[in-house]
């Protein structure tokens, strides 16, 4: 809760870790269609709510951990570089904010401390890595826009396409952590080229 309060409301977040808790326990398919498969998915809900909550929550207060440290370490490095400090404030922004519980698939929360830990690597690197850094940086742009530009160009399919197109946001994230912090690993391989060829088959 103190971590949270630089982001936002306490009793917001602690709502949303409850609600996700009672989707990953309860509100998986096939839902419930009859008062007897309620009466029998709420039976076997209850037993495991807890331990879900309790490791929603665990994963949550890792991101904050990571987040705080993350902030600190860029107030420092604020004057080392501009173009570094507007990049990771950015994604901060879009990473952890009041609603980032609700808004981010669970299949991410639990890397969302891998990536804010590669932000503080990163942030560690900085002033003796400068010129590195920024090219790494303008590559990771470069292919950034693009996919922000096919995203434009699929705004409201609802499709497969489209919906893999709106997953590759997580890629990137994975990119950062090669281009910044590679020794953090990530769980499948990844590189420019690898996340340019996703793009052309998605585009194609």
């Amino acid at each position: 809760g103190l971590l949270f309060m630089q982001i936002g409301n306490v009793e917001e977040v602690l709502g949303q870790i409850v609600d996700l808790a009672l989707e990953r326990s309860a509100l998986y398919d096939p839902l419930p269609h009859d008062q007897q498969s309620f009466e029998l998915r709420l039976l076997a809900s209850r037993g495991k709510l807890a331990l879900i909550a309790q490791e929603i929550a665990r994963q949550v207060l890792a991101c904050l951990e990571a987040y705080s440290e993350a902030q600190k370490k860029l107030a420092q490095n604020k004057s080392v570089a501009n173009l570094a400090y507007e990049d990771i404030s950015a994604q901060l922004k879009l990473l952890i904010h009041g609603r980032f519980v609700a808004t981010t698939p669970y299949e991410q929360l639990v890397h969302l401390p891998r990536y804010l830990r590669a932000v503080i690597v990163r942030l560690d690197k900085l002033r003796s890595n400068l010129v590195r850094d920024g090219q790494n940086q303008l590559e990771w742009q470069k292919l950034h826009r693009k996919w922000l530009q096919m995203m434009q160009s699929q705004a409201g399919n609802y499709l497969e396409e489209g919906r893999e197109l709106a997953q590759i946001r997580w890629q990137f994230e994975e990119l950062r952590v090669v281009l910044f912090a590679q020794e953090l690993k990530t769980p499948t391989p990844m590189s420019i080229k690898r996340l340019e060829k996703i793009l052309l088959s998605l585009q194609g």
